[in-house]
């Protein structure tokens, strides 16, 4: 075989090696990003409901390191795992987001204490937040709205002051 036969093979042969390093390097960058790992706000919660009565709360879901949080998915556990719902679940969001969460309390629910919670988890990681719900006969009192007189006020500023 003649030279200039061999130099022309050698030179596809760089090159589809060059394309497979090429390859592996993308594949590797495209799996290995990472997501951000979740925080939640806050921590716990205690709630005291009635039967048959629900309650909507908001809690914030917040990136720990500032960065984008992927495929963010909301899930719910322990005994009040079925009394909970999301106004979504699984979405994208940036730096920090709120999610409404509404909890149902059965007619049938026996008058105690249940824990369980809420659980935000993306691919860089996880947090939950803890969650206790008192089921009690709960009697709600309606206030009536007065005014209250506070008599003169003072204001002060940095460049004077005023009476009101």
């Amino acid at each position: 075989m003649s030279q200039k036969g061999q130099q022309k093979i050698w030179d596809e042969f760089v090159w589809i090696i060059f394309a497979g390093v090429a390859f592996v390097l993308i594949i590797t960058i495209i799996f290995t990003a990472t997501t951000s790992s979740p925080v939640v706000e806050p921590k716990s919660l205690s709630l005291t409901l009635e039967k048959g009565t629900s309650h909507t709360f908001t809690f914030i879901v917040r990136s720990e390191d500032g960065g984008k949080m992927s495929n963010l998915t909301l899930s719910s556990f322990g005994e009040v795992k079925d009394w909970i719902t999301f106004d979504r679940n699984r979405f994208d969001a940036e730096n920090s987001t709120s999610v409404r969460v509404k909890v149902q309390i059965p007619s049938t629910a026996v008058l105690r204490t249940y824990t369980g919670g809420i659980k935000a988890e993306t691919k860089g990681g996880s947090s939950s937040l803890s969650l206790s719900i008192t089921v009690a006969n709960v009697s709600i009192i309606p206030l009536e709205s007065r005014p209250i007189f506070l008599g003169d006020v003072e204001v002060k500023y940095t460049k004077g002051s005023e009476t009101i």
